[in-house]
């Protein structure tokens, strides 16, 4: 029997050779005469691309074909076998509005989405529904990630109450099912990963609320009515905003503002009289209230309005959206109309939504192919796909499982049974020749699922799913992975959620071994794959139509763009395309490394603006590759140990002298970590400590530490538990400790105090002399340091501190190190020992 795919296609049909038939009449011949041979491994690459149907982005029907990222992982991993896979994708470009469109953010203002800031705060609701099928998305309050300008397709959209907005043909928006109550996000053209049909004349699009003009001064007296007379009801209560005020020209004047403004109200009236000790309420006269209930209005009048109070109470926080009750919350589409194509503005966020002038406004298929491809032509075997969303699991069963299936070629069909296909599963059913079947089936699911995957399991956007749900992500990773056999893959892809969770952890702890991870050792390891922008060759070749720029033409920044392109190996169409997406970012190096990685660390940044140069950072871990040796402290000794928490990049030298900077924590496993940083007065890290050690513990060690540098001069942080470190430091004779000193104003009497102080002043000074070291570092060998400067950022108030979910207490200690370095002058002279300690050979 002919087995390989090139000899099939040499075999004749009549005269004419296979390989010289219309490519259908191919797929025809070969699918009805040599159906077994078709099953040959060797074959499968012919078989992804010639009997399997997609639908594109438009929603045309033709053959899946491999683009150039998809083919390179073919060819290196899959068909090689690799059992376990990690892929870290680039961010997706997003969908994006006119520059001018209004967003709604949190303090209730409408910014032109051009002039959003990243860390800014704005009103969002849910992507998905978070409590599971039947139930409403709720508001939320979101975050600006990105925001990227791009010259884009432009359509404008009018609606039946008058207002309009700018959008790109895929830009969705959350609609009404048609014929139904539920929700589905739409786009003008169709799109595979959104379930609805295209947005038309006629659909209806939900919004939260209208904008508003600017305030007047009506509006301004009607705040100060709320700020004096006013209350807003609790997240636990129905929402409401009321204000209270007797009879009167001022009560007059506040009914009048609400029909003026057309306002949905109620008035209640207290008529209720002070019992005879004068008590239950204020004044004999009957009190009367303003109530306004509507969701959508309450944002309009504390928008217009700005009563202090108020004007920072998160109100919508967790509600449903508005409307459920009187039905409002729906604009009808009365008009589509192409324009020229324009600068748009795409905004990611971090629920993925955003406000857009009142409406509610939205931020795979290769695995797909080959898990059917396998399960197809290899009876008695399972697959199953994970999406982070019940949604997105749907979405790949139908329109990517399902529709290759319906479109198999019909010689196909006769020799294996379809079975109706159920809401996740769709199974196969093969004559084993003696009366019996083998049965085969494809799952899709958005968490762990029992069962036997011979095939393996495929995840896709594992850092949402952990991001979003934790507990599901952990479940699956501990208990479906391991219930695929040897034999079967597991291949993880997603793109970055910031540096933190479970994908950022799993892929990161194999990316500086991935070169040592063999399709054998993948049965143990993951193999970390990469696809970075460049990947995007058409993109790049468009930007290239025009001509291109070259680095010695690109505008100086702190990016060297020769040096860059040299670094990475860019040819000059790469490099004009990353340059122009550099000018689209409004010539902001962090945008432009977070929507459009290079390097793996850059595709991690996250929200906040990174305190030191991420690429520089970024750069030194990638090339990190110093030795160390690794101890514990044991028994009042520093003892070799390959599982220590001390890291000693360079032994002790005779006759050097080290300063060890220290941030003390309470010693809890889960909680902040305690550090003592070795630095020498050549500003480079010799030693580190990082536990979870007791504060007496930590004494003792640092002690210890300081003993084997030489008696080093132990600057340890006073605040907290630091104040007790220092006094048992002192107390046990250690003789190099820092000293502060503090003079009194009037007697003169200077008193001394042992350790750092933090306080605003000193850490805005260490915080600069620590961005001075680093900015004239050529390199730094301490990777535990990097990883916290990578997300060591700026907060929304500007203070530099660790990103959610991450520590600085390396970062903290270093630079309190670093920092009593500039003023080494005033540092006590220390001989060095004049003995060995802990077995350590002194070196000149």
């Amino acid at each position: 029997m002919i087995h390989k795919i090139e000899d099939l296609l040499e075999l004749k049909h009549g005269d004419i050779p296979i390989k010289e038939l219309p490519l259908q009449d191919q797929i025809d011949f070969l699918t009805s005469e040599h159906f077994e041979s078709l099953k040959h491994h060797s074959n499968q690459r012919w078989r992804l691309e010639h009997l399997y149907y997609i639908l594109t982005k438009d929603g045309t029907r033709t053959l899946f074909t491999l683009n150039s990222a998809q083919d390179h992982f073919y060819v290196n991993y899959l068909f090689p076998n690799y059992k376990k896979i990690i892929i870290l994708k680039s961010r997706q470009l997003g969908f994006c509005l006119d520059p001018n469109t209004k967003v709604l953010t949190a303090d209730l203002k409408w910014a032109a989405i051009k002039d959003l800031s990243i860390g800014e705060e704005i009103i969002s609701v849910d992507e998905f529904p978070r409590d599971g099928r039947g139930k409403g998305r709720k508001m939320r309050t979101a975050t600006v990630q990105a925001k990227i300008i791009n010259k884009r397709d432009a359509y404008k959209i009018t609606f039946d109450d008058g207002r309009s907005v700018i959008c790109t043909s895929q830009h969705p928006w959350l609609s009404k099912k048609t014929g139904g109550s539920d929700t589905v996000w739409r786009s003008l053209v169709k799109r595979p990963d959104l379930n609805g049909k295209e947005l038309s004349i006629g659909d209806k699009v939900r919004y939260i609320t209208h904008t508003w003009e600017d305030p007047t001064l009506e509006d301004y007296w009607f705040g100060g009515i709320l700020d004096g007379e006013g209350s807003i009801s609790k997240t636990s209560c129905s929402a409401g905003i009321n204000a209270s005020q007797r009879d009167g020209k001022v009560w007059d004047r506040m009914l009048k503002y609400a029909i003026n403004n057309k306002y949905n109200y109620r008035v209640e009236v207290d008529k209720r009289k002070p019992d005879i000790n004068g008590k239950g309420k204020l004044g004999k006269h009957q009190v009367n209230k303003l109530c306004f209930g509507r969701i959508d209005e309450m944002f309009r009048l504390l928008g217009k309005t700005r009563p202090s109070r108020f004007i920072e109470n998160k109100f919508w926080e967790n509600r449903e959206l508005p409307g459920k009750k009187s039905g409002i919350g729906w604009a009808t589409v009365v008009d589509i109309k192409k324009l020229p194509d324009q600068e748009m503005v795409d905004l990611q966020t971090s629920t993925g939504t955003y406000i857009a002038e009142g409406f509610v406004s939205h931020n795979t298929t290769l695995m797909s192919i080959y898990f059917l491809d396998l399960v197809l032509w290899n009876p008695n075997n399972e697959a199953l796909q994970i999406a982070h969303t019940q949604k997105d699991a749907i979405e790949i069963f139908n329109r990517k499982i399902i529709f290759a299936v319906k479109n198999l070629s019909p010689y196909i069909k006769d020799l294996i049974e379809i079975s109706q296909a159920k809401s996740s599963r769709q199974q196969f059913s093969y004559d084993d020749g003696n009366g019996g079947e083998f049965i085969s089936a494809i799952n899709v699911s958005n968490s762990g699922r029992s069962g036997t995957y011979s095939i393996g399991v495929h995840i896709s956007e594992l850092a949402k799913l952990s991001k979003l749900f934790p507990g599901r992500a952990e479940e699956i990773i501990t208990g479906t992975l391991p219930s695929v056999p040897v034999g079967g893959q597991v291949v993880i892809e997603s793109t970055a959620e910031g540096a933190i969770g479970l994908f950022y952890e799993m892929f990161m702890g194999e990316w500086n071994n991935r070169d040592k991870i063999t399709p054998a050792m993948s049965k143990a390891h993951f193999k970390p794959v990469f696809y970075n922008w460049t990947w995007d060759k058409a993109e790049i070749e468009k930007s290239a139509q025009d001509g291109i720029i070259l680095a010695d033409q690109m505008e100086e920044c702190e990016i060297n763009w020769k040096e860059y392109q040299q670094e990475n190996n860019l040819s000059d169409k790469e490099l004009n395309f990353y340059y122009l997406k550099w000018v689209n970012a409004n010539k902001d190096v962090d945008k432009l490394h977070q929507e459009y990685p290079t390097h793996p660390m850059e595709a991690f940044l996250s929200t906040g603006s990174p305190y030191f140069n991420s690429q520089k950072v970024s750069n030194m871990i990638d090339k990190c590759s110093v030795s160390y040796t690794r101890h514990s402290f044991i028994n009042g000794e520093i003892v070799a140990d390959e599982r220590g928490d001390i890291y000693i990049y360079e032994k002790p030298q005779k006759g050097k002298k080290y300063v060890i900077g220290g941030d003390v924590a309470e010693g809890l496993l889960n909680g902040d970590y305690s550090v003592a940083s070795v630095v020498g007065y050549d500003k480079k890290i010799k030693a580190l400590y990082r536990g979870h050690c007791e504060p007496d513990e930590y004494a003792e060690l640092v002690m210890a530490l300081g003993n084997l540098y030489n008696t080093a001069l132990l600057v340890i942080e006073f605040n907290k538990d630091g104040n007790w470190v220092n006094t048992e430091i002192r107390n046990k004779n250690y003789p190099n400790i820092y000293v502060r000193t503090e003079i009194d104003d009037l007697t003169k009497e200077v008193t001394k105090h042992y350790g750092w102080l933090t306080n605003k002043k000193n850490r805005d000074f260490m915080l600069g002399e620590g961005k001075k070291w680093f900015n004239s570092s050529e390199h730094i060998d301490c990777k535990p340091l990097l990883e916290e400067m990578f997300t060591f950022v700026r907060d929304k108030r500007g203070k530099p501190a660790a990103a959610p979910g991450k520590h600085d207490d390396v970062v903290m200690a270093t630079l309190i190190a670093i920092a009593v370095l500039q003023g080494k002058e005033d540092i006590t002279e220390i001989e060095a020992p004049k003995k060995t300690i802990n077995n350590y050979i002194w070196t000149s």
